[in-house]
């Protein structure tokens, strides 16, 4: 074990903004716990002893990057790795701590790199559920989810929307700006149409914007479970920014590699424009 200087040594989270001096690195060991993987820890300041320590990070052990101990960013399975290397080989872990990883959204993949105080989030489709389950005394959580009760009223929805949007194009996402709390990073999800980006870029100036499309192939949605549906499928709800250029980023969500990867730029991309 390795004790070093606080005033220079830090460990640096590199999936999360989380840095913190350490005092030592090494196989930590505590009057009540020996760990069994190579830590960076601090002293315990909640300990009367000095000589207790408090871990704070970690090392994958596939791709040997530091990693802070948060759910958020690690888990500990005979060893320490961090959940991008988790989810590039889902199969090689029980389902039972990989459920949540098989389901996350692009969007909560993405929050997990910044810390929760800097992001503000919006749903713009979320919003639009919202309000047609108020108005018609639907059920909002199940409209929210993938169930056969969504796909009972999903081209009622899509209608109903269209009709709002006609009366004024901006009554969705203007309204989803208005619930955004005090932000340094705003992310509005599910723009489906080039109003929804005409929109924003009315009220911000372009270079302070990022558009990301999120793609996958047919194929690999039909293996997840996606069925095409004449006359939802291919309405602009679903198509209206097939031809839209300007993209600043482009996630392919077929495989893990790549989507990892694409991810990733995202994130540097967002960190060079605040």
């Amino acid at each position: 074990m390795e004790a070093t200087d606080t005033e220079t040594k830090k460990f640096n989270c590199s999936f999360c903004d989380f840095s913190q001096p350490y005092f030592e690195e090494g196989f930590i060991k505590t009057e009540v716990v020996s760990f069994n993987e190579r830590l960076f820890a601090i002293k315990d300041p909640f300990s009367p002893k000095k000589s207790n320590l408090l871990p704070i990070g970690g090392v994958c052990d596939i791709c040997q990057r530091h990693v802070c101990l948060s759910n958020n960013c690690s888990l500990f399975y005979t060893r320490r790795f961090c959940l991008n290397c988790v989810r590039a080989n889902l199969s090689e872990f029980p389902e039972e701590i990989t459920k949540e990883l098989r389901n996350e959204s692009s969007l909560e993949r993405l929050l997990k790199y910044f810390h929760p105080g800097k992001c503000s989030v919006g749903r713009l489709s979320a919003l639009l559920k919202m309000r047609f389950a108020q108005i018609h005394n639907l059920n909002y959580e199940e409209l929210l989810s993938s169930s056969q009760y969504k796909e009972q009223y999903r081209l009622d929805m899509i209608e109903w929307g269209e009709a709002q949007r006609v009366k004024d194009t901006g009554v969705f996402c203007r309204s989803v700006l208005e619930q955004l709390q005090p932000f340094e990073i705003g992310i509005v999800s599910d723009a489906r149409r080039t109003s929804d980006l005409e929109f924003f870029q009315s009220c911000f100036p372009r270079h302070r914007i990022l558009f990301i499309r999120v793609v996958a192939e047919d194929k690999t949605r039909k293996e997840r479970g996606w069925i095409f549906t004449s006359n939802i499928d291919d309405a602009e709800s679903e198509c209206g920014l097939d031809q839209w250029e300007d993209w600043d980023a482009v996630v392919d969500n077929s495989t893990q590699d790549s989507y990892q990867t694409d991810l990733e730029n995202i994130v540097h991309l967002i960190n060079h424009l605040i």
